[in-house]
């Protein structure tokens, strides 16, 4: 990600992180922050002024979980526990009341 953001020349340009909410993007970001410091300051220093160019990106609060995926995951589990299953199986198991979740045997 770093070498993306040198070969499009927007290091101090970037804001923002987006990912889903895999481990993996959660050690990304800091290290993305670690080498974007090595060029950059990600504060302004209001006593002795930067020597370097400020950037916006600011490591773990610039890093946002995409919503979609958050959503996804929240159905998933709402599925999940409604013990739905496909069309195929809701055929299936239709004079099963027992095979059903709780919202079928209401």
């Amino acid at each position: 990600m770093y070498n993306t953001t040198q070969d499009l020349d927007i290091r101090p340009k970037v804001i923002a992180a987006t990912s889903d909410n895999t481990s993996n993007n959660g050690a990304l970001i800091p290290i993305l922050h670690k080498h974007l410091l090595k060029n950059y300051d990600d504060e302004v220093d209001k006593e002795f002024l930067n020597v370097r160019t400020v950037m916006k990106f600011q490591g773990a609060k610039s890093h946002i979980y995409c919503l979609a995926h958050a959503l996804n995951l929240i159905a998933q589990d709402i599925l999940q526990e409604l013990k739905s299953g496909t069309m195929k199986q809701a055929h299936d198991n239709e004079d099963d009341v027992e095979q059903a979740g709780l919202v079928a045997k209401l």
